[in-house]
């Protein structure tokens, strides 16, 4: 409802923004309690459209922050043989696109700053 409503360009972003982490919050959880259906053999992964692009969009979104704290801007492109529809678990695919991003951010800024004290010697 507030998504609806007037709201400056940044606001509604910035909303937008809370909605996804809200929802991957959620998806988190889901998948905590998954780790026991997978310990079972019983893991269900989801076969549903979504959008390549919207997804990968809305994951460096969330990540997108970290990464200007740490002086870096986050590129992307999906190339464009890939169709923008696909079928399988929207959720899994973004939690490993952003366990991915975080770990490049981290050890990026890691790197970075272990070459130049390095580099000093």
């Amino acid at each position: 409802m507030l998504l609806e409503s007037k709201l400056t360009r940044d606001q509604k972003e910035s909303l937008i923004s809370l909605k996804e982490c809200a929802d991957l919050l959620l998806h988190i959880i889901n998948s905590v309690l998954d780790l026991t259906k997978i310990e079972a053999g019983r893991l269900e992964v989801e076969k549903e459209p979504f959008s390549i692009r919207r997804l990968v969009s809305s994951t460096l979104r969330m990540l997108q922050t970290r990464a200007q704290d740490r002086g870096l801007q986050l590129l992307w492109e999906v190339e464009g043989g890939v169709p923008d529809l696909l079928v399988g678990d929207a959720g899994k695919l973004q939690q490993c696109l952003l366990n991915l991003g975080m770990l490049l951010i981290c050890h990026v800024v890691f790197m970075v700053a272990a070459f130049l004290y390095w580099g000093k010697y």
